[in-house]
């Protein structure tokens, strides 16, 4: 037998937290003793995978831990495993690098590459018939859900289940609860739309903060299990008297299973239709697409965007899609749905029709939040300008305690500001039609940021050029008209039979405008920008050559 050999694959990275996750060629060690290589075939997001993107500071990281492959041509199911600080639990050493820099494990699985190295007993083997896109959810979130109810807690036929937070976990709950023959299973949430799947769940209670709580009280004699990981606060705490009159709190890692002999049954329950699986999974994306996973999962909800031409027309496609959605057993949320009228001409039809849902009248508003952009009715972007503003504030205090630290070196605090506050600023610029009142507004939030943090104000009388040197921070307007470029270049070596081509190309129906300026377009800004910098359309075919011309460097 020949022995295993360093390999080359792509694997999605994360370089920081927060970060867009990057596509990379990474070196995978050959197995150590107790260990195999999996060919990594399917693997699902998890929350626990975005908590850990978010918070946890050890990078360069492949996370993902719900994995489907194949070892030895052989159908099999990836369980979490062990590991600490990033490395495997055997010889504390990584199995990924890129460039010879090490780059982390997370859960000694790390499924978000094509191939990965994991324990042997992290590996269960699994029926030929089982469909590998669909059952890698059994790796962790559902699995986990089904062991709480059913061999933690042991849900009994006549109970009342509580379920705090309805995603697959909690949801998952829901189901086992229901097979166990629970008269009650009241789900909590911030979103009531989850519970109208058809898992179970009899009644849902709003949650009204803003899905966290900072304590909860259980009051009565029942059984709390624990599940899933928390963000940040990893003690907890108890009032003795409480367990010593009867109250149990259960913890359930690995869900009371024997991964080895457990899950096959499960992945035979499923077989069989004894348990579902299927309707966990809102959307099946390409790897190369797994940063849009990721946005939808922070989104937390799963919108459905309808156009017409009219009121009328769109009535008619929420009937069509409301017949659709209900006769699969689920239902269009009424009282979250609201639609938007464009008003990007003053001379348009007036119709006095209502939009609705059955019986139910949707109410209009003047601007939308999709994917963290806000959407206007007259086309403007005034109300995200202020929204992305107003995100990076947010990101920008909560970590005011190194920002404004002044034993914290300030070149520290720029790389910091350049990697955790400025992205959020950005996000989403690339397609602005921006005009000089918005890059006005976002350089002046910008310099009031790099001000505090120097301990400065205008008043001290530093030009704002001497504070962009000893922060390391190029001006964000310059970093706005760089991600507006890099967006181009990416849509016009773009096939050109491609959606964003088509669409890029099309021309506006001819219309009569009413009176005033035409409004600005995204097709101007792009024509200003080239001009200014010398560039030519021709240019982004060198995608190398064009991001090295379009780059604008911080200060060092």
């Amino acid at each position: 037998m020949s022995t295993p050999q360093v390999i080359t694959c792509k694997a999605a990275v994360a370089w920081g937290a927060g970060e867009a996750l990057v596509i990379e060629e990474v070196e995978v060690s050959p197995p150590q003793p107790m260990e195999i290589r999996i060919k990594v075939v399917s693997t699902s997001l998890c929350r626990s995978d975005l908590s850990a993107w978010e918070s946890h500071a050890i990078f360069p990281r492949i996370f993902g831990h719900e994995a489907s492959g194949a070892h030895l041509e052989k159908a099999t199911l990836v369980v979490l495993g062990l590991e600490r600080m990033g490395l495997m639990h055997s010889d504390q050493k990584t199995r990924f690098s890129v460039k010879g820099e090490p780059v982390y494990d997370y859960c000694a699985v790390s499924s978000f590459s094509e191939y990965t190295v994991v324990h042997s007993g992290c590996a269960v083997k699994l029926s030929p018939l089982a469909p590998l896109e669909k059952i890698c959810l059994l790796s962790c979130g559902v699995a986990a859900s089904l062991g709480a109810a059913w061999n933690v807690a042991d849900v009994s036929t006549g109970s009342t289940v509580v379920i705090f937070g309805l995603g697959t976990v909690g949801l998952s709950v829901a189901q086992a609860s229901k097979l166990r023959g629970a008269s009650r299973i009241i789900g909590v949430d911030n979103n009531p739309q989850k519970c109208e799947n058809a898992f179970g769940v009899t009644e849902v209670i709003k949650c009204i903060t803003d899905g966290r709580a900072d304590f909860s009280f259980e009051c009565g004699w029942g059984l709390t299990v624990t599940l899933g990981v928390p963000k940040v606060k990893l003690e907890m705490s108890a009032r003795y008297g409480l367990l010593l009159m009867g109250r149990t709190l259960k913890g359930s890692l690995f869900w009371g299973w024997k991964p080895k002999s457990d899950l096959p049954s499960l992945v035979k329950k499923y077989l069989n239709k004894e348990i579902q699986i299927d309707d966990y999974i809102t959307h099946n994306l390409p790897f190369d697409d797994i940063n849009k996973a990721f946005n939808l999962m922070k989104e937390g909800k799963y919108d459905i965007i309808l156009l017409g031409e009219s009121r009328e027309e769109l009535n008619e496609r929420l009937e069509t899609w409301r017949r659709a959605l209900e006769t699969h057993g689920f239902r269009l949320s009424r009282s979250k749905s609201e639609y938007m009228e464009c008003k990007f001409n003053k001379r348009r039809r007036v119709s006095n029709s209502e939009v609705k849902i059955g019986d139910h009248i949707i109410p209009q508003v003047t601007r939308f939040k999709y994917l963290g952009s806000v959407i206007q009715d007259d086309g403007e972007i005034d109300g995200d300008v202020n929204h992305r503003i107003q995100a990076g504030w947010m990101k920008w205090r909560k970590a005011s305690g190194v920002l404004c630290d002044a034993k914290v070196p300030i070149k520290l605090k720029g790389k910091f500001y350049r990697t955790a506050v400025r992205p959020a600023i950005l996000y989403g610029t690339e397609c602005w039609a921006v005009k000089s009142q918005h890059e006005n507004k976002v350089g002046v939030a910008e310099m009031r940021m790099l001000r505090w943090m120097c301990g400065k104000t205008r008043q001290d009388k530093i030009r704002n050029e001497a504070i962009r040197e000893r922060v390391g921070v190029a001006p964000i307007v310059e970093k706005m008209v760089e991600n507006r470029l890099r967006w181009f270049g990416h849509v016009e070596r773009r096939p050109v039979d491609s959606v964003v081509r088509r669409v890029d190309q099309m021309e506006r129906r001819q219309t009569i405008r009413g009176r005033g300026r035409p409004k600005k377009t995204i097709r101007e800004v792009i024509k200003k920008d080239l001009e200014i910098n010398g560039l030519d359309r021709s240019m982004v075919l060198d995608r190398t050559l064009w991001r090295k011309l379009i780059h604008v460097a911080d200060p060092t």
